[in-house]
């Protein structure tokens, strides 16, 4: 479904590994999951992205981690990750 080296991957500790279509990876760690995912919110045609939020801590959501996808032949990849 990812086109390589587009990933998501479960490491060791109990986080999520998203590698980009550059190979650059960005670690969410276990204490920032789970979140939920929304958004699907079209950046031109075959251009999608989505954030994930993990929740809200006195009045303020934590960890918004948002990825960049486009579709490429019914595959999808992971263009950027940006976190804040």
């Amino acid at each position: 479904m990812l086109i390589a080296p587009s990933a998501i991957e479960v490491d060791s500790s109990g986080g999520v590994l998203l590698v980009d279509h550059d190979g650059n990876a960005t670690a969410v760690p276990e204490a920032r999951l789970p979140f939920l995912a929304g958004g699907g919110r079209p950046d031109g045609p075959g251009y999608f992205s989505m954030t994930a939020l993990q929740g809200i801590k006195n009045g303020r959501v934590e960890g918004p981690v948002t990825i960049y996808l486009s579709v490429e032949g019914g595959k999808i990849c992971i263009e950027r990750v940006d976190t804040l």
